[in-house]
């Protein structure tokens, strides 16, 4: 059982203030006898870093798709989305990336979720030519793509992605 939840707000803060790839960090602990679902967030904001902890009688781990990640005891990703975090505005495309953490018991200990930008996974595959004529694309199982590299198709792609209110 997780006691300290200061160390959980440091890291949770210190991870999205240094990183480039995560725009948003939550960790999420399960409800206990003695207090409620503990939610410690942060996200950047434009130039700042926001950070956030609640509590709740029942939360997030109770959404349908962590109770997939919990039931699978697997990591998790979701389907890209245009995030919040930069000052409210839907600019940021992310996906969420969530691991259970477990205890001795195989109890929940937390859940760890992370928002990766898109802007990395592009990078990841800008350079990779497995062949002479070819191009490499990262799609996922909702048939998004959401990385290319070729500049041009992704451009196009991102337009058609941005103007399907389906997938915002």
């Amino acid at each position: 059982q997780v006691k300290d939840t200061n160390a959980l707000n440091m890291i949770s803060y210190n991870t999205v203030s240094m990183s480039k790839i995560i725009s948003g960090l939550v960790i999420i602990i399960p409800p206990s006898d003695s207090r409620g679902e503990v939610v410690i967030y942060s996200f950047s904001d434009t130039d700042n870093v926001i950070q956030r902890r609640r509590v709740y009688d029942m939360g997030l781990l109770q959404s349908s798709w962590l109770q997939s990640v919990i039931s699978s005891r697997q990591p998790s990703w979701t389907v890209p989305y245009y995030a919040e975090h930069r000052g409210g505005k839907k600019s940021n495309r992310v996906t969420t990336y969530c691991y259970p953490l477990y205890d001795n018991d195989s109890s929940l200990a937390a859940m760890v979720c992370a928002d990766l930008t898109l802007e990395w996974l592009e990078h990841l595959v800008a350079n990779i030519r497995p062949y002479e004529n070819s191009i490499t694309a990262i799609s996922c199982s909702e048939d998004v793509v959401i990385g290319i590299d070729d500049s041009l198709l992704l451009s196009q792609i991102k337009k058609s992605f941005s103007e399907n209110k389906e997938l915002q």
